[in-house]
């Protein structure tokens, strides 16, 4: 029975500068029985901008996908120049952008050899023009081994060997043949204004790639001769904030033509290819523009995504730390050694999670990991202006330089605020749907019914200095909790510990900022600086600087704990109640200290809490965490 295409993932698929689609046919029947496919074909005398190609380009999107269900993925499949107008769409219109699949974008064109030889092969006379193009020109056919060996693999299920050498012959033929086409399809006057869309193209994205933030998969050619893929790959890696790079071994600038295996194969292997999105809050349709940074409701990572986030950004912290999570029973009060008691966010009930930072939230990327991974809840981070992500608008002399610190050894998991989009802190806030900590996005996260994680100490409690693990430094107002009581949020109190006492703090924020010429730096970048407190959220004395601590580990790490206090429900009726929020406010705060005290005594009866027998225990059962301390 045929699939009905609106139940599969809308792909869009935007090609080369040949503008036929040539370079992926052999694609197209696998890619048609795992998406709703569309192909933008562009005739041979259209001249329209690249801007101009944008914008109707997201005409078509918002005509299509606008009013319809937001579960239905959305992807762009981009090749060589496709790419770049898949970057521009993605850039224009990140509410009916999903995903992109950028295969040898032409991204690199700038640092290719192109902008030099193509005056001259356009002044080259037409008749010779029509013999030198198609050599000037091969690689966009592919290479020419790998070419005929795909042409053997389509005919690989014919055992005969007179088969399959017919199959390697016409292959041959077709490729030959394919070769003096190129002047026909790229005559001197096309081929002049497709090079001019690619220059526009690549002026036109450029400064847009750090702001797109959708899911990006990036296949590089290794042996592209065309561009310089195989460096243009690991920059884009870089520079877009969600990408992954797969290097196809051997593959020309027609990559799709030369594969192995087919772009769906490739896409599932990847865990790239979903079938519905699976969002943190209900969203009825498209028809509002949002996108990066936002506080709507965005899509919840999969298995397979947190797979490999963990890979990259928690496995070694995991794995050195043992994390142990406990949960509070509402009606009990009884503890366990799971997160069975923290609430879920329904419509109407959303969930506020409030606790103290550890020292430079080493120990943040663990507790969203294990949360997601045990309720299926993802939890909307309130971050500061300069983590979040309208950080990329502020100008590079604002941001300062990353903490001194040598987390290396806890995952790679330190905070390094502006220490580029590759770090495992920005690369946690992308996964996670982090906002801008503010009034506003507080309140949408809240009326959305969403899960949001809030740590009220800010910065201040995140770079503590000597003397000062555990300690709270709340503000004093209690704005926050009567925005929650306004919509009834269930509040839950959590503390943790482990990361206070790994480290070793050499100097504190006040000590950096005495140091001769560093601390004079530093105050004029903190005077550039956002502050993430102001209107109702602001409070007088309470600092929210950005200077780090300079810390070196203590020895080997201490085991992560955290605890989950027992949920407190709030009514509409008290935000009007300034007194009964003030003393809401002084009870979660108090829960929060209890906690971290309990805990701090509780893990003294650890049998496990050395890093050396839990290690040792660990690895003798491996899959199995060491046991913790009696409830």
């Amino acid at each position: 029975m045929a699939r009905d295409p609106v139940s599969l993932p809308l792909l869009l698929y935007f090609s080369g500068i040949d503008g036929s689609g040539m370079a992926a046919a052999r694609q197209f029947p696998s890619l048609l029985a795992m998406f709703d496919m569309r192909h933008l074909l562009t005739a041979r005398a259209d001249h329209t901008p690249f801007a101009d190609m944008v914008g109707l380009v997201v005409s078509q999107l918002e005509a299509e996908v606008g009013t319809a269900s937001p579960a239905r993925p959305v992807y762009l499949l981009g090749e060589s120049f496709g790419g770049l107008l898949a970057l521009a769409v993605a850039a224009a219109a990140p509410h009916l952008v999903d995903r992109l699949v950028l295969v040898n974008p032409a991204t690199s064109y700038p640092r290719s050899i192109w902008p030099m030889v193509a005056p001259y092969l356009l002044q080259t006379p037409p008749a010779l023009y029509k013999s030198v193009l198609p050599l000037v020109m091969a690689p966009l056919i592919g290479n020419p081994v790998s070419l005929l060996a795909a042409g053997v693999r389509d005919g690989a299920g014919q055992e005969s060997a007179a088969r399959q050498a017919a199959a390697l012959l016409q292959t041959a033929r077709t490729l030959w043949a394919q070769l003096p086409r190129l002047a026909d399809v790229l005559p001197q006057e096309t081929l002049a204004w497709k090079l001019e869309l690619i220059r526009q193209g690549c002026e036109h994205v450029g400064p847009l790639l750090p702001r797109i933030g959708q899911r990006c998969l990036i296949l590089m050619g290794t042996r592209d001769m065309l561009i310089p893929s195989g460096s243009e790959g690991p920059r884009l890696a870089r520079l877009l904030p969600r990408a992954r790079l797969k290097a196809l071994e051997g593959a020309s600038h027609s990559a799709l033509q030369e594969m192995s295996q087919g772009l769906g194969a490739v896409l599932e292997e990847e865990g790239f290819y979903i079938r519905h999105r699976r969002l943190s809050a209900p969203l009825e349709s498209r028809a509002s523009p949002g996108g990066r940074g936002e506080a709507g409701p965005v899509e919840v990572p999969g298995v397979a995504e947190i797979d490999r986030y963990a890979a990259s950004a928690t496995r070694l912290t995991r794995r050195l730390t043992s994390p142990v999570f406990l949960s509070t029973c509402a009606t009990t009060g009884r503890r366990v050694r799971s997160l069975d008691h923290l609430p879920r966010p329904a419509p109407g009930r959303p969930v506020l999670l409030v606790g103290n930072h550890q020292t430079l939230s080493a120990d943040l990327p663990v507790l969203c990991e294990e949360v997601l991974r045990q309720t299926g809840v993802l939890l909307r981070g309130l971050a500061h202006p300069l983590l979040s992500h309208e950080a990329e608008a502020e100008p590079r002399e604002a941001r300062p330089a990353g903490p001194w610190d040598a987390l290396s050894m806890l995952g790679g998991a330190a905070l390094t605020p502006g220490g580029g989009r590759g770090s495992s802190f920005s690369q946690m806030l992308e996964t996670f749907g982090a906002v801008r900590v503010s009034p506003r996005n507080m309140f949408r996260l809240l009326s959305n019914g969403e899960a949001i994680l809030l740590f009220p100490g800010g910065m201040r409690e995140a770079y503590k200095g000597r003397g000062e693990e555990y300690r709270l430094f709340w503000p004093d107002r209690s704005e926050f909790v009567r925005m929650a009581a306004r919509f009834g949020a269930t509040i839950v109190p959590f503390a943790a510990v482990g990361i206070d006492d790994s480290l070793n703090i050499l100097l504190d924020p006040s000590q950096v900022q005495a140091l001769p010429f560093v601390g004079d730096a530093l105050r004029r970048r903190q005077a550039l600086l956002p502050q993430a407190r102001s209107g109702p959220m602001a409070d007088a004395g309470w600092s929210d600087g950005f200077v780090p601590p300079v810390s070196i580990p203590r020895g080997a790490p201490q085991r992560l704990y955290f605890l989950f206090q027992a949920p407190i429900h709030t009514d509409p009726s008290e935000a009007r109640d300034r007194q009964a929020c003030d003393a809401l406010h002084s009870r979660i705060k108090g829960s929060v200290q209890e906690g971290i005290d309990f805990l701090l005594q509780a893990r003294t009866g650890d049998p496990y809490a050395a890093a050396t027998s839990r290690l040792l225990r660990e690895s003798l059962h491996p899959g199995q965490p060491a046991p913790t301390f009696p409830l």
